[in-house]
């Protein structure tokens, strides 16, 4: 009787536990806020309704890239903000929701099975369609990334109509994504295509995607990337400075970012090791698994230096030593569509930049110095650490008006007049450039 009695006792906890929480909200969770960006002051009204994000990223309190930094700051607009990690990307074996500020929840979409299995599509759409309808949101607005997800609204928006509308964020072209057969190519090229025409409306972070979109959909924009302003501004400031560029040898030249095989060109990086005065080169980030031997190679040098990805919070206290911040791309097809946030965030830090020509860096020639050859990279990076002149004033007011803050208040106009809501106030004229 006593086991009977014990087993009744735990069901009884468990119901009325569930029963003290019927929404199924998960509690705040405080682990991380502090890295966090800080959500800005304004008196503009809200858009009446909640606002989904379907990504392939996961949700990184140390990493805060384009999908993330809008979602969060979207909160200062909507009532609430879904953030959804595709199943094919979470990484998670079981569907698991958090909710990551006051009025914001992330959602990992496990399915518990295979997710190459057929069944796994379906499955992943009815949980998230669940736990839309048991946050009781009302989505107004999904913003999707890449044609999975734009499938994946397609659903949401049949399933629950209520006027919801679907905003397609085009980030890169993945159409030219190195090692792509001619066939999976021309199938990605078709996807895109689909999603850009059948969105109600299209953002492009650089010219050559907003050229692309428009010609399929009239009502595209281009609304490039941008900087947490207030953060890389405190590079200025006196602070600390990270441990692992204490003592190093000047001058030094830095890079941030994701370290691919295909964005980084490797033979510059290795000229830049080899000049004469021998600088110390720091690479800042994640390494993609196909650039390991790139880098195994690289760092056999004494003046090269891999730190691995670091807090983006933190960033500052690595740039203080930096006598050059570069932008070592290739110049290809790729790259030509991206618009490489570093951009933003070196200019924000007011450290000089040498950079490769590739398209989205031109429109910041005024600010920053551009190279079209290796040997012209050598030139200004030596020309740049000996400039004792250098101005920061210039580029930082650049990356103020190329604030996440800005740049979201730009998202929320677009989006408010796309559902016809009127009740956003800004000083934002519509017109993205």
């Amino acid at each position: 009787m006593r086991v009977i009695d014990k087993v009744l006792r735990t069901i009884v906890d468990r119901i009325v536990k569930i029963n003290s929480n019927p929404s199924g909200m998960p509690p705040l969770r405080e682990a991380g806020a502090q890295l966090s960006p800080k959500l800005p002051e304004t008196s503009k009204e809200s858009i009446q309704g909640d606002i989904l994000f379907l990504s392939p990223d996961l949700w990184d309190v140390n990493r805060w890239a384009r999908k993330q930094m809008l979602a969060y700051l979207l909160q200062v607009y909507f009532n609430k903000v879904f953030y959804s990690v595709d199943y094919r990307h979470s990484g998670m074996t079981r569907p698991v929701l958090n909710r990551v500020a006051e009025s914001m929840y992330v959602y990992n979409q496990g399915v518990r099975i295979n997710r190459w299995n057929p069944v796994a599509e379906e499955t992943a759409s009815r949980n998230l369609l669940g736990r839309i309808k048991g946050l009781k949101l009302r989505p107004k607005a999904i913003m999707a990334y890449q044609f999975h997800n734009y499938v994946q609204a397609k659903k949401v928006v049949e399933e629950l109509g209520q006027g919801c509308k679907i905003f397609y964020d085009l980030t890169d072209d993945w159409t030219f994504f190195p090692g792509f057969s001619e066939e999976k190519r021309q199938k990605r090229f078709f996807e895109e295509e689909m999603a850009i025409k059948g969105s109600d409306k299209v953002f492009s972070v650089s010219k050559r995607l907003y050229g692309w979109a428009k010609k399929l959909n009239i009502n595209s924009v281009l609304l490039p990337n941008a900087t947490d302003f207030e953060l890389m501004k405190t590079t200025q400031e006196d602070g600390p400075i990270a441990n692992e560029l204490k003592g190093l040898k000047s001058p030094i030249i830095g890079y941030t970012g994701r370290i691919t095989p295909w964005r980084l060109d490797w033979g510059l990086l290795e000229r830049i090791a080899d000049m004469e005065e021998k600088p110390t080169v720091v690479m800042i980030g994640e390494v993609h698994p196909g650039s390991v031997s790139l880098r195994d190679k690289l760092i056999m040098k004494e003046n090269v230096k891999f730190l691995g990805p670091k807090e983006y919070c933190k960033l500052p206290t690595f740039y203080r030593s930096l006598d050059v911040c570069i932008l070592p791309h290739s110049t290809d097809t790729q790259t030509a569509s991206m618009d490489p946030i570093k951009l933003y965030d070196y200019m924000g830090t007011g450290r000089p930049i040498v950079a490769t020509a590739v398209e989205e860096a031109k429109k910041f020639s005024d600010v920053l110095r551009l190279a079209n050859s290796h040997d012209d990279f050598l030139a200004l990076l030596r020309e740049t650490w000996r400039d004792k002149n250098h101005d920061p004033r210039p580029q930082m007011e650049t990356a103020r008006q190329n604030s996440w803050i800005r740049r979201t208040e730009q998202l929320a106009s677009h989006i408010a007049l796309t559902i016809g809501d009127s009740t956003i106030k800004s000083d934002y004229d519509g017109k993205t450039s």
